[in-house]
């Protein structure tokens, strides 16, 4: 299961590496604006700067077009920035479009904007590299976002080649634990939920003690 970083955040990127655990990166325009970029040569440089730091990793930026010709326009133009980038591309007719187009061009997606079964099985057809199903779609509850992934799931083994799945927004550890159970391919988490995972109570006690153990001895 790949670990996505939902932020822009340069610092949280950076430890989510330093930790060998980021697989890729999702830098969504509310994040750039968090991160006071409030222009496209600002963002440019800041997608440059992401990819420098998370070398290795993917990173999915939006497009802003909503005509075929304007989505291909600017995905050529943001795919030219580092192999690493993965094109956000909605999910409507001019990017169902678009992205068998990308595909042929050897350009990295992640449909998006994904809320019923039938766009799912589209965004495969047209070989997009994930899809990002929309937790609207997926169910309020955790436990029926689950249940809708593993019909999605379902669905795509039945195809000779389809696109990895995005769970959005696993926030919490046991939203981890459970998206591993089913064998989710993505999920997209945040630095706080990553360091959740590696902290326990226990662990600290019992690394306190191999301490005290080794300083009696050592004395």
């Amino acid at each position: 299961m790949k670990f996505f970083l939902e932020s822009a955040n340069l610092n949280e990127i950076r430890k989510a590496r330093d930790l060998e655990l980021l697989d890729g990166v999702i830098a969504h325009p509310k994040f750039l604006v968090e991160e006071g970029i409030n222009n496209r040569e600002k963002a440019i440089a800041h997608y440059k700067s992401i990819c420098k730091i998370a070398l290795g990793a993917d990173l999915c930026v939006d497009v802003f077009a909503t005509d075929y010709e304007g989505i291909i326009r600017q995905a050529k133009f943001l795919a030219a920035i580092s192999g690493q980038i993965v094109v956000n591309i909605p999910m409507m007719p001019e990017g169902i479009k678009a992205i068998k187009f990308l595909k042929a061009e050897g350009i990295k997606t992640n449909c998006i904007f994904v809320h019923s079964m039938g766009q799912a099985l589209l965004a495969a057809k047209v070989e997009a590299t994930y899809i990002s199903p929309d937790i609207a779609f997926c169910g309020s509850l955790f436990s029926e976002t689950l249940s809708s992934i593993k019909e999605l799931q379902n669905i795509y083994n039945t195809l000779s080649g389809h696109p990895q799945i995005i769970v959005p927004r696993v926030f919490y550890p046991e939203s981890v634990i459970e998206c591993s159970k089913i064998g989710v391919d993505v999920i997209a988490t945040s630095i706080d939920t990553i360091q959740k995972l590696i902290m326990h109570p226990q662990t600290d006690i019992d690394r306190n003690k191999l301490l005290n153990d080794i300083n009696l001895i050592d004395n």
